[in-house]
């Protein structure tokens, strides 16, 4: 069963079956985090993970269902992962006395995730979910049958995001 059927039926049931459910959902949910949490970051942050399905559980009842529900949990994924990576942007490299000067390392790939924020930030919604798909792997027919959307659209949303990419990039 997929996380998307397991999220209906979790939203239908009531009682002992909701409760089961849930258990079922947060089992694949957390699967789910690990491996994106994995791919995003390579590091293994139980705690990342922890605070994402936390976040997909608690925000459930926000889900309008206006995409999949694995589409909007990675969203979820994603920002808690930026948050992290903004918060990790630069640490010590060596201690800070008064005699020292302050000097950070940033992370080998921290530069590209920030620049791909900073395109996301630039990109409408529907883009978003195709940039997400693209950097997935999907080719272009994967994304229609997944967004739902013809072909064309996906092919017109790519050439906007690589316009985007462009001026973020050069800019």
């Amino acid at each position: 069963m997929t996380e998307n059927e397991i999220f209906a039926k979790w939203r239908e049931s009531t009682g002992i079956e909701k409760e089961y459910q849930l258990s079922l959902l947060v089992e694949s949910l957390t699967t789910h985090a690990e491996k994106l949490v994995w791919k995003t970051l390579q590091k293994d942050l139980p705690d990342l993970v922890a605070i994402a399905v936390w976040k997909a559980v608690s925000e459930a009842d926000t889900f309008q269902g206006e995409a999949l529900f694995t589409t909007w949990f990675h969203a979820i994924i994603r920002n808690v992962c930026n948050d992290w990576l903004r918060e990790k942007q630069l640490r010590p490299t060596e201690s800070l006395d008064e005699n020292s000067e302050e000097t950070f390392e940033i992370e080998d790939n921290l530069i590209a995730k920030l620049t791909l924020e900073k395109l996301q930030r630039e990109l409408g919604e529907e883009e978003q979910k195709v940039l997400e798909l693209m950097l997935q792997g999907y080719m272009n027919r994967e994304i229609a049958d997944i967004l739902g959307i013809p072909l064309g659209s996906v092919h017109w949303k790519r050439k906007i995001i690589e316009e985007k990419a462009k001026e973020v990039f050069n800019g």
